[in-house]
């Protein structure tokens, strides 16, 4: 024998399956807490399944005040208290044969722990009605089962979810139950009720005491039950009855129930406990109640000479499983729009499909969606929706402001960041604006949910019922859920559409790059972040004579071989603009070298290198511009010896002689003086003036030399009598008398055309090159090539002294050549010619053929590609094809409308 800690019950023995009915948890704890408390203290393994009536810390707490060491007996492994989620429904479901099993595993676990055996406890607050019959079924099977082992088992079942025949069913799986009546717990044994009804028939004092204890279970109970006999006369009604009704049990007993409830005649009442009278078989139905405004569920029991009615109220039922009905359609909302996001193509495809999925799974009226706009009226601007509209969204008019047509659900929402109800259109004074436009349509309630990204409410989504207060507080929490799921999705679309437009746009500026890489005039190289050279430009390849071995380290560097032009010594590895980039992050301008081409000739060059960072800011490389300068040299070159041959010229006496009076009329000179000016013999040239070579210069000359008394190296440009202009540098010196005053001027001049051209030339070809460079750097540096290809396009207009320029780039999709640039024509000209087709005029043919084209004198060439740019006054035109890989992207082209032909060194070193 085992002792049960339940002082009614006494000792049991193993195999012991009884129930207890109760009404609160302390119910559960008076009888639970000292069954534990006995079951620890007897060696045996306990196991306690809770439910939310008494939750595993609730239960741990209550046991820990009756048994001050029960952390030991934790401690040991002796008892588990466990969820009835843990246990009973552990798979999702209920299980008979596994929860049977885990019993028996628990025993000889115990067993094997040395433990006497097993006393658990379990709880059905869980237990759904249509998992009443299996559960049933389980009750039966345990308690066939339990008798063959160690095991105490102490079922509880809650008073409230149990209806009378639910009771009798358990009662009778089990060998006794508890149950707490007026004197306290009594215990109810099945063996009692078979011997009451077999006393019943002998003896009416048994009757009366078998009655009596079924008194005590019937008003224990949460179900209404009363009885009636063939004359339809109560003989019985419990207290649930009685508190449904509202009334005395004297006004029920012995009367008719047509009498106590007329309207029950005729009902689904009267009808059904006919049946049962006339086929003896039970009758079940679910209906309004005649009495109250309440639904209810009935069981009628027919006897040999009396009906038994169970009924119990199910209104909450029946709204929450309405309300569960609801909020599933709602679930499937939620899931069907996340489907939509995955495969919707743009937004307001999903945005129609959300629409149509809220109308059909939720069934409301109309839905529709409406986006924020940031005008002066704060517009909420309608772009999707769908049910039952008729034109409603446009008289709607909504603002997010805070006025009167911005106070109803939409523009409170978008204007606070949180759902706004209208429980009753017709009623709320907010609806006002739209109310008879509404209730013309059969809408009775709405609700407006926030379109909220981070910070920003950007719009809402309005949906509309037939019934009036039709969103309840779990409705509202899973409207909102599809709500956020909503934003979520538009900005994903978003997000996925600019990502999709913005590759678009890297790939075509992309190509736009890779076509100025391949047309500049400049030498490129992307290096990786050990130095090792990843791609580089045609010019690169052009300046260095060919395409070199392969660099992937630094160290490589040395296949390279130049020199430092100011000091003759080779260039080391490291010294190279680009290991500098790639190790220490610096950026270098400019290294003056030498160097040695892959094809054995030399050239000067300039080569810079900046380092580039990824978007943590390590190294990840270097961008390198090498500039061809030979060209600059050499000139500069030619000028030190051009500069060296005049000096010898000035020293041999070479140059032109003179002698003139104060006011510049020549008294003499010397033959090379006359060869300078083109004078054929002496008297010639002593009948001009020195003033007449220089007149805009002569005044301040001449105010000079009197201030000075001499003028060095004074460089002019004079007017020869035979038309000519040449260059000169001129020495004057002042021959005064004993006043002071200017008598005479002493001079001599030399001839410096050829080196005044040789500069020039040279100021050319370094604006040139400082060009070149200098939009180079911009270029590796700049995060929009667009714009630097525009600003090279009018700084190589302003060094060409041309007046007009036209970038046109090809665009596949159409078919034709589009003006992505241009200077020197008005903004209506250039849109006329903002589409041109291949083969029509300079820039087509270009397009078409691959090829450069100059055109001069376009005034007079019969030339007719040359009539559209003809017709801008232009005299002189230059096209040129943008080239990448072989493929054309485009044509850039100059013109000038002051010359009728460019320079021979216009376009040299322009590919």
């Amino acid at each position: 024998m085992r002792k049960t800690g339940i002082e009614i019950i006494g000792d049991a023995r193993w195999g012991t399956h009884f129930c207890q009915f109760y009404q609160t948890r302390t119910d559960l704890a008076d009888i639970l807490v000292p069954y534990f408390k006995a079951g620890l203290e007897q060696n045996e393994f306990c196991m306690w399944i809770t439910s939310p009536d008494l939750t595993c810390g609730e239960a741990e707490a209550a046991l820990r005040k009756a048994v001050p060491n029960l952390s030991d007996y934790l401690e040991k492994g002796q008892i588990e208290i466990l969820a009835h989620t843990d246990w009973y429904l552990k798979g999702g479901s209920f299980d008979k044969q596994r929860v049977l099993d885990g019993w028996i595993s628990k025993l000889e676990l115990a067993q094997a722990m040395g433990f006497d055996g097993l006393r658990l406890s379990g709880n059905t607050v869980w237990l759904e009605k249509a998992d009443w019959e299996k559960f049933a079924e389980y009750e039966r099977a345990v308690d066939e089962v339990i008798g063959r082992y160690q095991i105490i088992a102490l079922c509880t079942y809650p008073l409230a979810s149990c209806s009378a025949v639910e009771i009798l069913e358990m009662m009778r799986n089990h060998q006794f139950a508890l149950i707490k009546g007026d004197q306290g717990w009594q215990m109810v044994e099945n063996s009692d009720l078979k011997r009451a009804r077999e006393r019943a028939l002998q003896s009416e004092q048994a009757l009366r005491e078998s009655r009596h204890r079924l008194s005590v279970i019937v008003d224990s109970i949460a179900d209404g039950l009363y009885a009636i006999d063939r004359q339809w006369r109560f003989i019985h009604i419990n207290k649930a009855a009685l508190s449904h009704f509202g009334r005395a049990d004297e006004q029920f007993i012995g009367r008719n129930l047509f009498e106590v409830f007329p309207a029950a005649r005729g009902s689904v009442f009267e009808s059904a406990y006919r049946r049962a009278f006339e086929t003896g078989e039970p009758a079940f139905f679910e209906t309004a109640s005649t009495v109250v405004e309440r639904t209810v569920e009935v069981h009628a029991y027919p006897g040999p000479d009396s009906l038994t009615v169970i009924f119990r109220d199910i209104t909450e039922r029946k709204q929450r499983e309405q309300e569960l009905q609801k909020l599933n359609r709602t679930l499937q909302a939620l899931s069907n729009s996340s489907q939509a996001m995955m495969r919707a193509r743009d937004e307001k495809e999903f945005l129609d499909e959300v629409c149509q999925i809220v109308v059909k799974d939720c069934g409301y009226a109309m839905v529709w969606i409406g986006l924020a706009e940031e005008d002066e009226y704060r517009t909420v601007r309608p772009v999707a929706h769908a049910g039952f509209e008729e034109g409603y969204l446009e008289s709607l008019r909504i603002s997010w402001a805070d006025t009167d047509r911005g106070r109803g659900p939409t523009g409170t929402s978008v204007r606070t960041g949180k759902p706004a109800v209208c429980a009753d259109i017709l009623h709320n004074p907010q609806f006002i604006p739209w109310r008879e436009q509404a209730l013309r349509r059969g809408y009775a309630s709405s609700i407006a949910l926030p379109l909220i990204s981070g910070e920003r409410t950007f719009g809402a989504i309005t949906i509309y019922s037939k019934e009036q207060d039709a969103f309840s507080e779990n409705e509202v929490k899973l409207l909102s859920q599809l709500a956020d799921d909503l934003s979520f999705g538009i900005m994903s679309i978003r997000w996925r559409m600019g990502h999709e437009k913005a590759r678009a746009e890297a790939v075509t500026e992309k190509n736009r790059l890779e076509a100025v890489m391949e047309t500049l005039p400049v030498g490129v190289s992307i290096i990786d972040a050990h130095g090792g050279n990843i791609r580089s430009n045609p010019m690169f390849e052009r300046i260095w004579g060919g395409r070199g071995p392969k660099a992937r380290t630094v160290r490589d560097y040395s296949q390279y071989k130049a020199w430092w032009l100011n000091t003759g010594k080779p260039v080391q590895p490291e010294e190279w603009a680009a290991a500098k980039a790639v190790h220490r992050g610096e950026t270098v301008v400019g290294q003056l070298m030498q160097i040695e081409k892959f094809n054995g000739s030399r050239a000067f060059v300039l080569n810079s290198a900046s380092p580039i960072f990824d978007a943590e800011g390590h190294i990840s490389g270097s961008a390198v511009a090498i500039l061809d300068i030979t060209d600059r040299v050499q000139g500069e070159e030619a000028l030190r010896q051009s500069e060296e041959r005049y000096r010898r010229l000035f020293e041999d006496d070479l140059t032109g002689d003179f002698i003139a009076g104060k006011n510049g009329e020549i008294h003499a000179c010397n033959p090379a003086f006359l060869r300078l000016y083109g004078f054929s013999n002496l008297q010639e040239a002593l009948k001009g003036s020195l003033a007449d070579f220089n007149p805009q210069e002569w005044p301040e000359i001449l105010t000079r030399l009197k201030e000075q008394g001499r003028i060095e190296r004074h460089q002019a440009r004079h007017h020869c009598p035979d038309g000519r202009e040449i260059y000169v540098v001129e020495n004057v010196v002042g021959i005064f008398d004993a006043s002071g005053e200017l008598v005479e001027i002493k001079g001599y001049i030399f001839d410096n055309t050829e080196q005044h051209k040789a500069q020039e030339a040279l100021y050319r070809s370094n604006a040139r090159l400082n060009l070149l460079a200098e939009t180079a750097g911009e270029l590796l540096g700049s995060d929009s090539p667009q714009e630097v290809v525009e600003s090279l396009c009018r700084k190589v207009m302003a060094f060409l002294d041309c007046q007009a320029f036209f970038n046109f780039l090809v665009d596949e999709e159409a078919g034709k050549l589009h003006l992505n640039a241009c200077a020197g024509v008005p903004p209506e000209v250039a849109r006329k010619i903002e589409w041109l087709d291949y083969g029509v005029a300079v820039c087509g043919c270009v397009a078409r053929d691959g090829r450069r084209i100059v055109a001069e004198d376009n005034f007079h060439t019969p030339d007719p590609r040359t009539d559209l740019v003809k017709s801008y006054g232009i005299q002189a035109y230059a096209c040129h094809p943008l080239l990448s890989q072989g493929k054309v992207l485009g044509t850039l082209s100059f013109g000038t409308r002051t010359r009728v032909r460019f320079t021979e060194d216009v376009f040299h070193n322009w590919p």
